[in-house]
C-alpha cells in the first residue's frame, strides 16, 4: 500500500503521474494550455457540448491564474478539455452575485438565489474553481470523465495548494451522481432550483460539488491504492511531469 503521511504534494505528484499513465494506455497525451480563447473556440465548435462557460471564456473573465487541459489522440483537433481557475473571496457570493462567470465586467447579470446555503461551509479563501469538462463522443465510456477531473484538480493543487476546490454540474448529471462517483469529489448539495443559468442561458438547477485539501487527499489516497487504478499505471510514481503531459504552465503561484 502507497503511504504520504499526508504529504499533499507527494499526493499531487503520484495522482499526475497515475492519471497520465492511464492516459497513455489508451494512446493520448494531455497539454496543459492557458490561452482560454483558443479553449472557448475549441467547445464553440465541438461536438455534442452543452455551451461554453463564460466563467472560462476570457470575453468575460480574467483568467491569468487558470489553465486548461488538452486531451489529445495525435490529430489536429481536441478530443477532451477540462479548465481551471483559481478565484479568492466567498464562492457563495460570487456564486450568487454572478461574478463567478462575468467577472467585475459591467455586462448584465442575473442575480441568484441560492438554496440550501447552511448545508455548505463557508467557502472562502483562495477557491480552486473546476469546469469546461467536455469529451468527444468516439471517446466516451472509456473511463475518461473519471480520469480528467481527478487530474485537472491533482494540477491544481501542485500549482496552487487551494483552500477548497469546487466544480458545478446541472441536474442530469447530478441525478447520475457524477461528481461523488466518477469525478472523485467528497460532497455535492443543490443551490438552484429552475433559475436563469449564465452557461446555458436557461432555466436550470445547478449543483455544487467541493472538497476541503484533506478531503481530496484522502479521495485520492483511496484511488492510488485501489487495485482496479493500479492496474492501469505503474505502481512507483517519479516526481516530476508525465510524459504524457506536456506543460510549462504549472509553476506555483
Amino acid at each position: 500500500m502507497l503511504r504520504f503521511n499526508h504529504d499533499h504534494d507527494s499526493i499531487a505528484d503520484a495522482m499526475c503521474v497515475q492519471l497520465a499513465s492511464q492516459v497513455g494506455r489508451q494512446g493520448l497525451r494531455v497539454r496543459v494550455k492557458d490561452d482560454f480563447g483558443e479553449w472557448a473556440h475549441v467547445l464553440r465548435n465541438a461536438p455534442e457540448t452543452t455551451a461554453v462557460s463564460p466563467a472560462f471564456d476570457p470575453a468575460y473573465c480574467d483568467l491569468d491564474n487558470g489553465f486548461w487541459l488538452e486531451l489529445s489522440d495525435g490529430s489536429e483537433w481536441p478530443v477532451g478539455t477540462i479548465t481551471a481557475k483559481l478565484v479568492p473571496g466567498d464562492f457563495l457570493q460570487l456564486v450568487s452575485s454572478g461574478e463567478l462567470w462575468y467577472g467585475r465586467r459591467t455586462e448584465p447579470r442575473h442575480a441568484m438565489t441560492l438554496l440550501n446555503a447552511d448545508a455548505l461551509p463557508v467557502l472562502r479563501g483562495r477557491i480552486a474553481y473546476f469546469g469546461g469538462l467536455w469529451l468527444h463522443p468516439d471517446y466516451r465510456g472509456q473511463g475518461l470523465v473519471g480520469i480528467m477531473p481527478r487530474l485537472v484538480r491533482a494540477m491544481a493543487r501542485r500549482k496552487w495548494a487551494a483552500d477548497w476546490h469546487c466544480g458545478g454540474v446541472l441536474k442530469p448529471l447530478a441525478d447520475r451522481n457524477l461528481p461523488l462517483r466518477h469525478y472523485g469529489y467528497a460532497r455535492m448539495v443543490q443551490v438552484t432550483e429552475q433559475q436563469f443559468f449564465p452557461v446555458t442561458g436557461k432555466q436550470e438547477s445547478w449543483y455544487v460539488p467541493w472538497e476541503a485539501p484533506e478531503e481530496w487527499a484522502a479521495s485520492s489516497e483511496r484511488y492510488l491504492n485501489d487495485e482496479a487504478h493500479l492496474a492501469a499505471a505503474p505502481r512507483l510514481p517519479a516526481i516530476g511531469t508525465p510524459d504524457a503531459i506536456h506543460s510549462t504552465k504549472l509553476k506555483a503561484s
